[in-house]
């Protein structure tokens, strides 16, 4: 008998995480990492405060032939040559055709090419790397009328964020903190986003404003051992007196936000995974500390809406959990899509147990074909997993065309509000 074949094509699709600013300008950067992300892999191997040229170039060979070795590289190739009827595969020839078309028409209007072949309706711009609430800059390469963006929380969440902007009390953090947050809403963000979990874990005290304004005064006395750098500067201390009371600072901050965004009604984005890169560490990015979050009853009577992006790889299962046990969370496939086979295993098991309402699409790109490869990957999942939907539980076709719609866009509209 043969198997129906869905074919979603049709289907709009909206991404939840891509970044900015759009690469695709210089002929590394086309589909693959530049040098510029492998420096920062490299950043995260070597040791401690510790310089050796000849170290840091065998790392960046290894770093390098791993990740332009993985099966992934030969899938999106083979995608780009179908897709603009390249008829090779070669890397360097695809290299240097996608360049000389963007040299030709620009990036923007490249990327509008792949955006409108995938149907990918508006992308949310991660900005993470965003020191101000302009955010024009980041973003202008992507097509306009086809993007959104979240405005980054770390840099708040640290110190000397507060020192710099003279505040005295727990109390004026938390005022500050809220009208940053309503300022990045007034510039027009539809969500914000934390990348705390490169440097700490979700756990989440209910921190007082006495007990915040103690560890504020204990932090402004205390030398970091050193300061980390991924997207704020953030302190490290070998005392562990210290260490708690950054922790302390740090949550009572994060409370204040988390409670903050639901009150003015939008998104709160969290990175949840380990993968490719070594600064993350999985007991960092462990999703069962985020019942603290949830759990919290501030955060609760806000009406805070969670997106949990990257699918909470390894620990992808406990995700499971979280989407099915709390209604204001929800995640993503963002970055797994680019591994097909995970995309379908992963969607897979959040289909089996979960609302399909819970369920997004997103890419983690920053070049315009691996956006469009992600937005593929994740129309063949659905068509797969629709397939045996028909057949085996035998599903109508228009049930198995909404389940494709609530996931390819409909429910990133409906969280962001659009």
């Amino acid at each position: 008998m043969n198997q129906k074949l869905f074919d979603f094509s049709e289907i709009p699709v909206v991404d939840t995480h891509v970044h900015g600013p759009l690469l695709g300008e210089e002929p590394r950067s086309s589909y693959e990492y530049d040098f510029g992300w492998y420096d920062v892999f490299v950043s995260g191997l070597m040791p401690k405060n510790y310089k050796d040229s000849k170290l840091e170039d065998s790392i960046r060979e290894a770093v390098i032939s791993d990740m332009e070795s993985r099966p992934r590289m030969t899938s999106i190739r083979h995608y780009i040559s179908e897709s603009m009827r390249f008829e090779t595969t070669d890397p360097t020839i695809i290299q240097r055709k996608i360049w000389n078309k963007i040299k030709t028409i620009g990036l923007k209007q490249y990327a509008n090419t792949v955006f409108e072949r995938e149907r990918i309706k508006w992308v949310l711009v991660d900005h993470s790397s965003l020191g101000t609430s302009s955010s024009e800059e980041i973003m202008a390469d992507y097509p306009d009328g086809k993007k959104r963006w979240t405005y980054p929380v770390v840099r708040m969440i640290q110190p000397d964020w507060a020192r710099e902007k003279k505040l005295e009390s727990a109390d004026d953090i938390a005022r500050a903190i809220c009208s940053q947050l309503d300022d990045a809403k007034t510039n027009g963000c539809s969500g914000f986003k934390s990348t705390q979990a490169y440097f700490r874990d979700y756990d989440l005290e209910d921190v007082s404003s006495n007990v915040a304004n103690d560890s504020y005064r204990k932090l402004a006395v205390a030398k970091p051992e050193y300061y980390e750098e991924w997207n704020a500067r953030i302190p490290v201390y070998r005392d562990p007196e210290t260490s708690r009371a950054l922790k302390l600072y740090q949550d009572f901050c994060l409370k204040t936000i988390f409670q903050h965004v639901g009150e003015i009604g939008l998104t709160m984005v969290i990175h949840v995974a380990v993968a490719v890169a070594p600064q993350l560490k999985p007991w960092l990015n462990d999703p069962s500390r985020l019942y603290s979050v949830f759990d919290n009853a501030d955060i609760r009577r806000a009406g805070t809406k969670f997106l949990l992006i990257h699918t909470g790889f390894p620990d992808y299962h406990k995700i499971t959990s979280l989407i099915t046990q709390y209604p204001n969370v929800f995640v993503d496939l963002s970055f797994f899509t680019q591994a097909s086979l995970l995309t379908h295993q992963i969607l897979s098991e959040f289909v089996s147990i979960s609302s399909a309402k819970k369920i997004m699409h997103g890419s983690d790109g920053f070049q315009p074909d691996p956006i469009g490869y992600a937005a593929h990957n994740t129309r063949s999942a659905l068509s797969r997993i629709a397939s045996w939907l028909y057949e085996v539980e035998h599903w109508s076709e228009s049930e198995c065309l909404d389940l494709a719609e609530q996931i390819l866009h409909k429910n990133a509209e409906r969280l962001f509000g659009v």
